[in-house]
């Protein structure tokens, strides 16, 4: 049988979460096409996020003080959409919004992995982290040589 005419009648729109007011399940259209003009003819250590939909997959929220509520919208394949609002609620205005997408994602595999990543000398921590080949230098990490 084909779904639409047949089955639950009884279909609920998901719950409208934080400031945009877009419920788990729910797509936003991602439009990139300013950054793709803005970088043309240039060379980019980091490739550029795809135009398209963005289904929400998972929400959460937290209050950064009185005034301000931060939003996070994720998807399935680990980009973010990070909203900043007064209220954190669907309608209200909206005062920042950006978009982040992980470079690599790693999930060490037992305890010598997690020591090289949060150990004593592990690599969270370090004045500079090499990520395939590009440097990035930390600000305000010194380590002190061990005794």
């Amino acid at each position: 049988m084909i779904g639409w005419f047949g089955g639950n009648k009884d279909r609920r729109l998901p719950e409208e979460l934080g400031p945009l007011g877009a419920g788990i399940g729910g797509a936003l259209k991602i439009d990139f096409l300013s950054r793709e003009a803005d970088t043309l003819g240039g060379t980019l250590a980091l490739p550029l996020p795809q135009s398209g939909p963005f289904i929400i997959a998972d929400y959460g929220e937290a209050r950064l003080e009185a005034s301000t509520v931060l939003s996070r919208y994720h998807d399935d394949e680990h980009p973010m959409i990070q909203v900043m609002s007064s209220s954190g609620r669907p309608g209200n205005a909206v005062e920042d919004v950006s978009f982040y997408q992980p470079w690599d994602s790693v999930v060490p595999a037992g305890a010598g992995e997690w020591c090289r990543w949060t150990g004593p000398n592990g690599l969270i921590g370090e004045p500079s982290f090499d990520a395939d080949g590009v440097i990035y230098q930390r600000f305000g990490v010194t380590r002190n040589a061990p005794n």
